[in-house]
């Protein structure tokens, strides 16, 4: 196994050299391979970062909070809703 890129290597040059290892990684590694890639996807997500390094909500929970929370909990009981996917659907969000 070669040395890690030099520091002075392009961004495009970094690239295919992870191109040309994944490439070349025997079949039954390839979905470690993948999961730590995602991984580092999300590590590098900052929006993923803050809401994973966000502090826990401390704040008590307001008698209104609680009963829209029981009507929503009663909506579903009743069967009045209605799954994500048909809402974007109609909302054109896909």
């Amino acid at each position: 196994m070669s040395a890690e890129p030099e520091t002075d290597a392009s961004e495009h040059e970094v690239r295919d050299a992870v191109i040309s290892v994944v490439s070349r990684l025997p079949a039954r590694e390839l979905h470690a391979a993948l999961r730590y890639v995602q991984f580092l996807e999300e590590e590098s997500d900052p929006v993923l970062r803050a809401i994973r390094n966000a502090p826990i909500d401390d704040e008590e929970e307001t008698e209104e909070e609680r009963r829209l929370v029981e009507e929503g909990m009663e909506d579903v009981r009743a069967g009045r809703v209605r799954p994500w996917a048909e809402v974007r659907e109609q909302l054109d969000l896909d």
